[in-house]
């Protein structure tokens, strides 16, 4: 053994979500959120407070777990008063401050009764914030998403009280064991941050039984005191919520309540009394009987414990296990909505048993004879039922809305009578649903006009505004008619496959990353192939087409108006902004937001136009300049040069210009500085230059650099001179001289400056005329120049808009965001349609929102770009999100595959909706269309006869070695049998046309097709791995071979070669892969299988290195794994199935290898990385969630890591965390890492700005994909 040999480095995991799923888990409606308008300094950090936000219960012995885990008896209705009180081992709990004074809670309530007598003289404000619980993040108002980085478990409302000043509470318990208490805080910019003010550990020590694990419901009380935590048996905790001086809530004392069997359905009875509670629980006890379980609880500060007393009620055998069991807020009873029935509970009828506390209601025949699959209790009262109830005072009323799974809306009234003690109920139908509500909610506007909006599993996401109108001839209900309607968000769940694909070729674009990300969505008509592109969301308007062909757009602001020149080589045209004078909710043409000034038209191009002191302009061409006002209509000096200017550059003082002229028949660029004056009169300024200058000028630009007027005059050979203005010499003088193409590791063509501009005191962002962008730092004297970044963004030259102090708009074709304080890597702002926009120039516009802070719509900025249409208007958010382009389908497709010759799409439909003409769906990749075939004309598939697997099969032809076919391989299934199909495809404009060139059947289905080098075609018939061999002499197929039989079904081959020699890696659908190695006679044999049974996800992914280690990458769909093991060599004793790498996920997992470098990352000349990239892969959910695996190696993945435990370690110290700095404790606490994760690294972590732009590698690493 070589002990000399180096420690192999570990491999890594870097996780990071493209995107989480959209499917909604819960809908939070009219989320109530506190304003204040001086400004909401609550959730500021304060030292030394971080001890009383971070809370978490003390950890339970063994001994005491199991004994509030072990079953006892059940508890007597009629206790007598010394049982009044559980097991000591049930009482309350202390979380933290064991030794904090007594009399804490009575101080708060003094000063919350001080502070009440304050509330009628505040000026807060209220606004309601929608929030939709999605698997792993949530979002607000249908805006900005936030990320838990883990799944949410369940999530209810703390409601607003006294105490809280009217403002509801957040509650989720995430996968992690952790409950969250979260605020929404409306910034003074419009914003929606979620600040989570309380963190509670739920995890218990020794209880490894994910039944007995808390998170499986959480409940709040209607005083927003309690909240309640079931596992899905045996036990719930109980956390009694107090709240500060900022009305803020805080969680002090805890217990757990034994429950006797599994926890089904459990809430809080309605209560008005503050100091005490009931909470119902819905029990399948031990014996498999349905019980109802009532716990009184005592709540105020007089109560040393929580339970009061217990009382539990049998249910009869007929009782219909309950859809949804609702706590009604107004008449305080319980609603039970079953599949025939709906009856109702008051609190009283769990003591005396009395009927009149109980109200059942039977279905009608013609009403619904399905379970419900949602309900919602209206804010308002729904008035389009006329009842007689509704006006008497002494009837208390409830109104809940019903959704049925038959597509039927009905309205519950729920009447109770306080003198009688009566209850009655109302059930009549509203409307027909045009498709199923997972979620919703319905609000009266006004008089049969409601505010609808609706979620399901089927990726359908709508808001509606929509009317009631009562049913013609009698029949029941109103007809809904819709009167405006709204679509969320672009919605791709169920994600059926996804497939990566090469970037199609285009003129006006560059690749900005070199793989495509396609993916199959939706159900049924809603099915659609869907493009997904991550960036920057944005939206345009053409404003003008009379810009086409302008290529740069200036500024200029005067006297508060503000005005535009853009430019052509032809003409240049001035214009007035006003957006004040375009209604956006009228049909006026959104040309009138421009203004062309006419008089200042000039048939020529415009080199630069800046801005001198007193609001004059200077605008100059190609043949002189021009000075003047626009608010006077006239120029103040008109030069005429001799000499043809090229460049162009000025300050409010002086004016730097460089043109061409012939010395002695010899064209040369000479450059000339002057300084303007009051009276526009323009006085020559000395230039010194240095004598040994080797390149032709190619910009001029003016800066403020450090209080200094610094002139940069850039040159084709890649040198940059920096001129500095001497007030004492009256000149600029030479400071120093930066050559761009003077680094090592940067390639030897020269890099031709463009543009500067200064970040703050110490950088400044260079771009080029080839598509390059620099980021220099200098020390404060100008002399030392060091290149921070790099990064190719195009091929062309970039111009540079400044959007606030050190934030950028770089407009390249395609437009990116840089902003300078988090990164030196820019973000690409897209927009939704199929044609890319290409645009020369961009900069900022003023955008007319009086109303956006009341109407939150979060940051959005607006600018003006010159494109290929013209002037047009774009919004930016400052939101990165997923833009889709989709292709309607029709009907459900489920399997996709790409065929990269003709550059097609073909789409698998399901059995249940595809016919005899229509088994294979093609689209083409460049028109996306859906071509037509002849699929039915040839007769391709018998009767019964369905296509489950494809492959694109290359053939070398018998004529030339060179020239290769390419055949399409179509697996198929009838029955339990199934069949091979060759097929070749040509297509034509709009259509496909097939020709079968031979079949032939097999016993099983054909899951797997690949091919060897050969053109062997090795296939997967049920269980049996199976090869087949094509003659390109003979043009025939051979016999079949079967290579092997695994132990269950084979789901997919891979063929790999490793150091020369050809390997088949086949998955099967219950016991992992095995490993065939191709022998030098071209037979195949065994070799080392995984020894491990797992049940995985049909592909898998080999990462083969150059540092002779190969891995292989497999989705576990039992545990939801995704794990990587290291390939040993084929003549090793044992197979390595050692773990190198594992992560869980909170989806089954599909993996596919990727790519999607950026086009940075093919530009040779980056500098040295401190890693190495074994691969990538993406790893995608049904439920629509994607997220981008790379396989690393290297010490910066190892800083990262201390990086984010270093951050986590700050953010236990903080009381209030926003929530997009939320690190949930299995990453940041190694003490606390699940089993789950080896060498797993969550990249989505935020983390702090200066280390990123101190650690290079660590950002590059972090933007070396880009889709």
């Amino acid at each position: 053994m070589d002990d000399t040999k180096p420690a192999q480095e570990s491999v890594y995991y870097l996780k990071q979500t493209l995107f989480s799923s959209s499917l909604v888990s819960q809908y939070l409606h009219n989320f109530n959120v506190r304003v204040s308008r001086f400004g909401d300094s609550r959730y500021k950090n304060i030292p030394n407070d971080g001890l009383n936000g971070i809370v978490q219960k003390r950890m339970m012995t063994s001994f005491l777990w199991q004994e509030l885990t072990e079953p006892t008896e059940s508890m007597d209705t009629f206790m007598e008063e010394e049982d009044d009180e559980i097991n000591e081992g049930l009482s309350s709990t202390k979380v933290v401050g064991e030794s904090q004074n007594q009399d804490t809670a009575q101080k708060h309530q003094n000063t919350h009764e001080k502070l009440s007598e304050q509330e009628n003289t505040n000026n807060d404000r209220y606004i309601y914030v929608d929030i939709e619980i999605h698997p792993t993040s949530i979002s607000l108002s249908r805006g900005k998403e936030f990320n838990l980085h883990c799944r949410i478990l369940s999530a209810a409302v703390l409601p607003g009280c006294r105490q809280s000043k009217g403002e509801d509470s957040l509650i989720l318990i995430l996968e992690s064991q952790l409950l969250l208490i979260i605020r929404i805080h409306a910034t003074e910019k419009g914003n929606l941050e979620p600040i989570i003010v309380q963190r509670l550990s739920l995890a218990q020590d020794a209880n490894d039984d994910e039944l007995t694990q808390l998170g499986f419901q959480v409940t709040c009380n209607n005083s927003g005191t309690l909240i309640s935590a079931s596992a899905f048996s045996k036990v719930v905790k109980l956390f009694k919520v107090d709240y500060d001086n900022d009305y803020i809530p805080k969680v002090l004392e805890s217990m757990n309540i034994l429950i006797e069997g599994m926890i089904l359905k459990q809430c809080f009875i309605p209560s008005t009394a503050s100091t005490y509670a009931a909470m119902l629980c819905l029990v399948l006890n031990d014996s498999n009987i349905l019980e109802l379980q009532l716990h009184e609880l005592g709540v105020g500060d007089q109560f040393t414990k929580f339970l009061i007393k217990s009382f539990s009620v049998t249910l009869s055998v007929k009782f219909e296990l309950p859809d949804f069991m609702v706590p009604l807020p107004r008449t305080g009873g319980i609603l039970f909505i079953q599949r025939s029935q709906i009856s109702v509970k008051g609190i009283n009828f769990f003591f005396s048993r009395e009927s009149l506390e109980s109200q059942t209601l039977t279905y009608p025949h013609d009403s619904t004879n399905t379970s419900a699959s949602s309900y919602y209790i209206p804010k308002s009262r729904i008035t389009c039922l006329s009842c007689e109830e509704y006006d008497d005072s002494n009837v208390i009323m409830d109104q809940v809305l019903i959704s049925y799974k038959s597509h039927a809306m009905f309205l519950l009234d729920v009447f109770y009578t306080k003198r009688k003690a009566e209850w009655k109920l109302r059930f009549n139908k509203l409307f027909t649903q045009k498709s199923l509500y997972s979620f919703f909610s319905l609000e009266e506007i006004t008089d049969r006009q409601y505010e609808l909006s609706y979620f399901n599993d089927n990726g359908v996401t709508m808001n509606k505004l929509i009317s009631l109108a009562p049913q013609k001839k009698g029949r029941v209900g109103f007809a809904c008619n819709v009167l405006n309607e709204e679509r969320h968000r672009a919605n791709w769940h169920p994600l059926y496959d996804f497939i990566i694909v090469p970037p199609l070729h285009s003129k006006y674009c560059d690749f900005l990353t070199n793989q495509e990300l396609w993916c199959l969505g939706r159900k049924s008509q809603k099915s659609a192939l869907f493009h997904l592109h991550i960036g920057l969301a944005a939206t345009s308007e053409c404003i003008s087409t009379e810009f086409k062909g302008s290529k740069r757009l200036f500024k200029y602001e005067e006297q508060g108006k503000l005005f535009y020149v853009a430019s052509s080589p032809l003409h240049s045209i001035v214009s007035h902004y006003n957006p004040t004078s375009f209604d956006e909710d009228s049909d006026d043409d959104i040309s009138t937001i421009v203004d062309i000034c006419n008089n200042f038209y000039v048939s020529k191009q415009t080199i630069h136009f800046g801005q001198l002191e007193e609001d004059r302009f200077v605008q100059i061409f190609s043949d002189g300049w021009r000075i003047g006002r626009f608010s006077g209509g006239k120029c103040f000096n008109v030069l005429k040069s001799p000499f043809r200017i090229i460049l162009a550059s000025s300050t409010t003082r002086f004016i730097a210009l460089a043109y061409e002229k012939f010395n002695e028949n010899k064209l040369m660029v000479s450059i000339e500085c002057f300084e303007i004056d009051h009276e526009s009169n323009a006085k020559p300024v000395l230039l010194s230059l240095p004598t040994d200058i080797l390149g032709q000028p190619s910009m001029l630009e003016f800066a403020d650099f450090n209080l200094r007027s610094i002139l940069a005059v850039g040159l084709t050979n890649g040198e940059i001179i920096f001129l500095e203005w001497n007030r004492s010499k009256v000149c600029f003088s030479f400071l120093s001289r930066f050559n761009l193409n003077s680094r090592s590791h940067f390639c030897i063509t020269p890099t031709i400056p463009y543009s500067l501009r200064t970040i703050d005191e110490s950088r400044f962002l260079i771009t080029t005329m080839d598509g390059l962008c620099f980021v220099v730092e200098t020390d404060l004297h100008l002399k030392q120049f060091n290149v921070l970044s790099r990064l190719k963004l195009g091929h062309g030259r970039i111009n540079v808009a400044r959007v606030a102090d050190k934030t950028f708009i770089l407009a390249c074709g395609s437009l990116w965001k840089m902003n300078c304080c988090r990164s030196y890597y820019p973000t690409e702002v897209v927009e939704n349609g199929w044609s890319r926009k290409y645009y020369w120039d961009c900069l900022p516009a003023p955008l007319n929102n009086e109303n956006r802070i009341d109407n939150f719509a979060g940051e959005v900025e607006t600018f003006l770009t010159l494109g290929r249409n013209g002037l047009n208007r774009l919004f930016l958010s400052d939101t990165k999100l997923v833009r889709t382009e989709k292709v309607r389908l029709g009907m459900t497709g489920i399997k996709l595959e790409y065929y990269k010759f003709l550059r097609v799409f073909i789409i698998l439909p399901s059995s249940i909706s595809s016919s005899c003409h229509d088994k294979l769906i093609f689209i083409d990749h460049k028109s996306r269309k859906v071509l037509s075939s002849n699929l039915s004309a040839i007769s391709l598939f018998e009767k019964e006869e369905y296509p489950v697997s494809l492959f694109e099969w290359k053939v070398d032809s018998k004529s030339s070695k060179s020239k290769v076919h390419h055949l399409l391989l179509i697996g198929c299934r009838k029955n339990n049998h199934g069949s091979i199909k060759i097929v070749e495809m040509k297509k034509a404009p709009g259509t496909i046309n097939l020709r079968l060139l031979n079949s032939w059947k097999e016993d099983s289905p054909i899951f797997a097709l690949n091919q060897l080098k050969d053109s062997a075609i090795v296939y997967g018939c049920g269980d049996f791995l199976r090869m087949k061999k094509y003659d390109p002499i003979a043009c025939h197929m051979g016999v079949t071979v079967t290579i092997g039989r695994l132990l269950s079904n084979i789901k997919s081959i891979v063929v790999t070669q490793r150091s020369g020699i050809e390997e088949v890696i086949v998955n099967t659908e219950r016991d992992s892969f095995s490993r065939f190695l191709l022998g030098a006679n071209g037979n195949i044999k065994a070799s080392q299988p995984d020894f491990v049974s797992r049940c995985l996800s049909a592909n898998l992914v080999i990462h083969n290195s150059s540092l002779d280690n190969s891995f292989i990458t497999i989705a576990d769909k039992q545990y939801t794994h995704i794990l990587s093991l290291k390939l040993t060599d084929h003549n090793a004793l044992w197979n390595s199935s050692a773990i190198e790498a594992q992560t869980r996920v909170p989806y089954i997992p599909r993996l596919m290898a990727c790519d999607f470098s950026p086009i940075w990352m093919k530009d040779n000349d980056t500098p040295k990385k401190n890693y190495t990239v074994l691969g990538k892969f993406l790893s995608v959910g049904l439920s629509g969630e994607a997220t981008l695996f790379t396989l690393v190696q290297g010490n910066t993945v190892e800083k990262l890591c201390k990086q984010q435990r270093i951050q986590f370690e700050e953010s236990m110290h903080e009381r209030f965390l926003p929530l997009q700095k939320f690190i949930p404790s299995n990453i940041g606490d190694h003490s606390s890492v699940r089993a789950d994760d080896i060498n797993a690294v969550n990249a989505d972590i935020a983390l702090d700005n200066q280390f990123l732009l101190k650690n290079c590698d660590i950002a590059q690493l972090l933007n070396s994909s880009l889709i």
